[in-house]
């Protein structure tokens, strides 16, 4: 049971929401719902809280890794700032695909930005840089700031 994947058993973006709150009111904690992508199960999320460390937030977020010799795409996020809603995208594009998330500052806890110049920003300047090597690909609601 704790080690049940909590996309598998149907967990979406919104159950993230109701989770991560009751985390928060158990635990004191505040942790980015991406949290959720790399440790998605009972066991690996109580590894995150007992660890006590906050984990570094990153625009970026890694959705699905796939392969790296194929462009990847990232998927901007709409107006609640979640990533998480691209995952089932992400399955149904195959494993190989690589899937990035480009989430806003704001769900971590700190203060949301309120210029899109400064969230393009934190996009441009995102570390690793998985496009780094050439081609990609852009998806979501704000994909365009001229």
């Amino acid at each position: 049971m704790f080690k049940i994947n909590f996309f598998e058993i149907g967990g979406h973006s919104l159950l993230a929401v109701r989770l991560f709150t009751e985390i928060e009111k158990t635990f004191g904690r505040i942790l980015p719902l991406s949290v959720l992508l790399q440790a998605p199960t009972i066991e690996q999320l109580a590894q995150v809280l007992r660890a006590g460390l906050e984990p570094a937030w990153s625009p970026l977020v890694t959705i699905q890794v796939g392969n790296p010799a194929k462009p990847p795409l990232f998927c901007i996020h709409g107006g609640g700032f979640n990533v998480l809603v691209y995952r089932p995208l992400a399955i149904n594009l195959g494993s190989e695909q690589p899937v990035y998330g480009l989430q806003a500052q704001g769900l971590d806890g700190k203060a949301i930005r309120d210029r899109m110049e400064d969230i393009a920003s934190d996009y441009i300047h995102a570390d690793p840089n998985p496009c780094s090597a050439g081609r990609s690909v852009l998806f979501g609601r704000f994909v365009e700031w001229r």
